[in-house]
């Protein structure tokens, strides 16, 4: 009885040391986890993301966002400083669920076109899904670009002390702004809070609109135009996101056209989602170093072009035509014999 006693005592001590040293040597390992995630931080920061902006192929970007998210931001969790990171991460995630978006809304608008009343109301719930994940999406890199910079000066602005850090700003607000639209036309799920908006205009104050292509400025014209009540007294903001389209164009980034085609689209102008469109088709000249944001601001305006044009005619923006529409002089429709294709 006794050896019984002793050999069960003995294993319940064994079994504890066990667990001791399985404790010990997960806690040991979280410093070169947080080693390994700063490590790779920095060089997605220094060397990835920089290589990134000079590519023009929007889908291996955003497909990049999604493929390598959770595994960047999952070495938060053991305290390695990835948050600046994550901000292009799940706005890059964003664009793909944005694309997808587009083309349900293709569908839709395909549909009534066609007069399917069926497919029209499937395409417009999975538009509706599609624009809360991007919401989704969008708002969490708002929310990152909110962690990483959350030190403040004397006037209220984050301290940004490098480029990247400036583009990450821009891009934070950028989402925050997208986030709130893509919320606002989901269906009204209210999954981004109501200041949003009014604090991205705040934070736009921060960066200088000349440097960043006219896009800060944008952003608070933008939100002008679509939220009237809270436009200042003797403000125009078509006119400030002219002078927004003209800096882009001169620096090579477009990026302001597509919170110019945004706000338009939020007030159904069809006329100045027309100009906008032929305006970018005009422009083709990129700054090297942010080829990706000139193209991704492009994307959208490709979708907007679409958008009209499936409205219209049932079909997408023909090939090469681009910044034209179908009821201008000289524009040829693509006709298609059915018998051919068969």
């Amino acid at each position: 009885m006794f050896i019984k006693k002793s050999r069960g005592a003995f294993n319940n001590k064994l079994v504890l040391f066990g667990v001791i040293s399985l404790v010990y040597s997960l806690s040991a390992c979280t410093p070169i986890y947080r080693t390994s995630g700063n490590v790779i931080a920095d060089f997605a920061e220094g060397q990835m993301v920089p290589y990134v902006l000079t590519r023009d192929d929007t889908d291996m970007a955003c497909e990049t966002g999604i493929s390598l998210n959770y595994f960047i931001t999952s070495f938060g969790h053991v305290g390695a400083s990835v948050e600046k990171l994550a901000i292009f991460q799940n706005s890059l995630a964003a664009f793909c669920s944005d694309e997808l978006a587009a083309e349900a809304e293709a569908d839709y608008y395909r549909a009534l076109y066609k007069k399917d009343a069926l497919d029209a109301k499937d395409s417009l719930v999975r538009l509706q899904r599609l624009r809360k994940l991007s919401a989704k999406r969008q708002y969490q890199a708002y929310l990152d670009g909110q962690a990483v910079f959350s030190e403040r000066d004397a006037d209220g602005c984050p301290v940004l002390e490098t480029d990247i850090d400036e583009l990450s700003w821009l891009m934070s607000l950028m989402s925050g702004f997208q986030s709130a639209v893509n919320d606002m036309n989901s269906g009204g799920i209210g999954l981004v809070p109501l200041n949003v908006p009014t604090d991205v205009v705040a934070g736009s104050e921060c960066l200088d609109n000349e440097k960043w292509w006219g896009f800060p400025q944008s952003l608070k014209a933008g939100f002008w135009a679509i939220s009237p009540a809270v436009r200042p007294k003797g403000v125009d903001p078509w006119k400030v996101l002219n002078r927004s389209l003209d800096l882009g164009e001169a620096k090579g980034v477009v990026l302001a056209s597509a919170a110019y085609l945004i706000a338009a689209y939020s007030v159904n102008d069809e006329a100045r989602m027309r100009y906008v469109i032929k305006r970018v088709s005009q422009s083709r000249a990129s700054h090297p170093d942010f080829v990706l944001v000139d193209e991704l601001a492009r994307s959208h305006l490709l979708w907007g072009s679409d958008r009209m044009w499936i409205r219209a005619t049932g079909s997408r923006t023909p090939i090469g035509k681009f910044g034209h529409f179908w009821d201008e002089k000289n524009v040829e429709q693509l006709d298609i014999d059915l018998d051919d294709i068969l």
